[in-house]
């Protein structure tokens, strides 16, 4: 297209100089605004077309870009006019070919004033046709934010003003110290608050900042200092403060600096040991024996622990990631820890540490004073119940009772748990007087078993006629169980629930 038009400006100019008159002026379509290269790049809701103040220090360089058809001459000149703020600023007459060099145009310091100046630019080519661009609005913004009430001063909760900023007052409030920026003048989209925090009053030790939305204009302000950085920058008497700079780098003066006093960092909190009461002794292993206690078991919290309503605390029984280790959270009674009867025989014959772990608002993990506490468990052998033959009479098993198999059964014992691993075992004498045993299992407990009471499971815990048939009528059977707490991992060296004797009968 641009070739097309250069051709027919050509013959224009051809038949303008040929017959020594020029075509008739006619308006061009809008041209493309001027060019202002140092304007910041807009942002959502701010300032549009912003000029820095670094820009405003020397003169403003504007480019023209170049129209599409341009062929002047001496006998046909082009002409360029630059308008700032409607006003002619810069006429540029061309008799030979524009170059980019002729498209600059300085704007003077003195036109770069506050406000919303339109520039814009007309050109009248070599054929007379006039074009005018479109209009290009910057934003000059030389207002420098002017300070609200008490010089700026951040106005602090009446706590803090009272008694300072405490390691209390933190923790109660999130963590964080929150102040009100009074209102300042004109304040913008873009603006930046800069917080400071200061050790001594003279310094500038930066804190933070934020930067203004849509949201922010024409409503209260406030500012948010860090726990974590105020107790970084310890304790004493501290200067806060804050300075305003807007988008286009207008910076305000500092604000008037609060001074504050600084209690903020945490004390090493007294967390003594925990107490076991229905275990014996005292110090830092105590004895407990499951065959005396009775009822629940709870760990305590003991006197004269630092405990805050923001914390959160755990108990843990036994060496994290070890088997049977629990992680128990506080009950419903403060500063109980009820640890489950169904997890007590798995410790049983072990000695292990038990300590209760506090959690702060702020995210950090404390525990009970160390060496940690331990707690030796006796073991635990409960001879009860009696394993049992359903077809079993009292104190014979007849042969001729039993259709194909016998079936075993047993009650739960205490402490019965899901982590219970179940062994029967028959024992006689076969035809040629030697000893024979039939086993089954392991066998592991289920909810349902725990719930009835009885372990009961006819395609598991059986014993085959056949094998009975192997053995001397007359003497004594044995059946014996054994228990393991903890999965199978370890056995009793001998059978730790009861033991039935039957005498076997055809």
């Amino acid at each position: 297209m641009d070739s097309v038009r250069l051709y027919w400006g050509q013959l224009q100019a051809w038949m303008s100089r040929l017959f020594g008159r020029r075509p008739v002026r006619r308006r061009n379509e809008a041209l493309a605004p001027p060019i202002v290269e140092a304007m910041l790049e807009d942002i959502a809701d701010g300032q549009p077309n912003l000029l820095p103040v670094s820009a405003l220090e020397l003169p403003l360089r504007v480019e023209i870009p170049k129209w599409p058809i341009s062929l002047p001459s001496e006998d046909d000149p082009e002409i360029l006019k630059f308008y700032w703020n409607g006003v002619e600023h810069t006429t540029r007459t061309f008799t030979s070919r524009v170059l980019p060099e002729d498209l600059i145009i300085e704007v003077g310091t003195e036109y770069l004033l506050h406000g919303t100046p339109r520039l814009h630019y007309e050109v009248e080519i070599y054929n007379g046709v006039e074009g005018l661009s479109q209009d290009l609005q910057l934003t000059i913004d030389r207002e420098v934010p002017a300070l609200g009430g008490d010089d700026g001063m951040l106005v602090f909760p009446d706590e803090v003003l009272r008694n300072g900023v405490t390691a209390h007052y933190l923790e109660v409030n999130g963590d964080v110290l929150e102040a009100q920026v009074p209102g300042y003048k004109t304040p913008e989209v873009g603006d930046t608050i800069t917080c400071f925090w200061n050790r001594k009053f003279n310094e500038e030790e930066y804190a933070n900042e934020r930067t203004l939305t849509l949201e922010d204009i024409g409503r209260p302000l406030t500012l948010v200092f860090d726990g974590q950085m105020i107790r970084d920058r310890g304790d004493g008497e501290r200067f806060a403060y804050y300075r305003i700079k807007d988008r286009a780098g207008n910076q305000s003066f500092r604000a008037r600096s609060v001074q504050l006093d600084v209690a903020a960092e945490i004390a090493p909190r007294h967390l003594p040991w925990p107490e076991l009461p229905k275990a014996s002794g005292a110090g830092a292993t105590v004895t407990l024996d499951l065959e005396k206690l009775n009822g629940e078991l709870f760990a305590v919290l003991p006197e004269g622990v630092e405990i805050y309503p923001k914390d959160t605390l755990t108990l843990q029984w036994g060496i994290p990631g070890e088997l049977g280790a629990l992680n128990i959270p506080e009950s419903e009674i403060k500063g109980q820890f009820l640890i489950p009867r169904d997890k007590l025989a798995m410790q049983s014959g072990k000695t292990l540490p038990f300590y209760y772990q506090v959690t702060t608002f702020d995210g950090q993990v404390l525990e009970s004073v160390t060496p940690h506490r331990q707690v030796k468990v006796l073991p635990f052998i409960p001879y009860w119940p009696i394993p049992q033959i359903l077809e079993a009479e009292v104190g014979y098993l007849k042969l001729s009772d039993i259709t194909d198999r016998a079936h075993f059964r047993i009650e739960t014992w205490r402490y019965v748990s899901t982590d219970h691993l179940l062994k029967l075992e028959l024992n006689g004498i076969n035809l040629i007087e030697e000893a024979e045993a039939y086993s089954v299992g392991p066998y592991k407990v289920t909810e349902d078993d725990i719930e009835r009471r009885l372990i009961v499971e006819d395609n598991t815990l059986f014993v085959p006629k056949t094998w009975l048939e192997t053995l001397k009528i007359g003497p004594l059977l044995q059946l014996t169980a054994t228990v393991s707490f903890d999965g199978g991992h370890s056995w009793p060296p001998s059978p730790n629930l009861g033991t039935l004797g039957l005498e076997l009968k055809p």
